[in-house]
C-alpha cells in the first residue's frame, strides 16, 4: 500500500534490514523502551508498525513492562488506526498538539485546529491507558 507517496512494503523491508544490521552491530540487549517518532509515523498502517515491533521482539528481549510509544499529529488521528496500533503492541501515544489557540497553531504552521487537537486527545485517552501531548 502506498501512503503519501511511500511504498509501505518497501519501507518496512528497508527498516527490517536496518534493525538486523543494528542487531549485528550491538548484539543482544533487553529493550525497555521503544519510541517511533519523527515526522508522522501515525501515517503508517498498523500492520507496518506491527511488523517493526515484531522484528524488534525477534531480535532482542523486550521487557514485559517496556513502554512502546508512537508519535502522532492530531491531524492524522483516527480511532480505528489507533486501535490497530494498540493491537500491534503500541501502549502509549504522544500527540504533537503544540498549542491550544488556533492563531498560535497557524503561526506555528500546524495543520490541525484546536478542535481537532482536543478530539485527538479524546481518541488517545479512550484507546490507550498512557498518552501525552506536547505544548510549546
Amino acid at each position: 500500500m502506498r501512503i503519501g507517496g511511500i511504498d509501505e512494503p518497501r519501507f518496512l523491508a528497508a527498516f527490517l534490514r536496518e534493525l538486523r544490521a543494528t542487531r549485528e552491530r550491538i548484539g543482544p540487549r533487553t529493550v525497555t523502551s521503544i519510541f517511533i517518532g519523527g515526522g508522522t509515523p501515525s501515517l503508517m498502517q498498523p500492520a507496518t508498525v506491527g511488523g517493526i515491533l515484531d522484528e524488534i521482539g525477534r531480535l532482542w528481549a523486550v521487557a514485559p513492562d517496556a513502554e512502546v510509544t508512537l508519535e502522532a499529529n492530531p491531524s492524522s488521528v483516527e480511532a480505528g488506526r489507533f486501535r490497530g496500533y494498540r493491537s500491534a503492541g503500541v501502549n502509549r501515544v504522544s500527540l504533537g498538539v503544540q498549542a491550544l489557540r488556533d492563531a498560535d497553531l497557524k503561526q506555528l504552521g500546524r495543520l490541525h485546529t484546536v478542535a481537532e487537537a482536543k478530539a485527538a486527545v479524546g481518541i488517545a485517552s479512550a484507546t490507550f491507558e498512557r498518552f501525552s501531548f506536547d505544548l510549546i
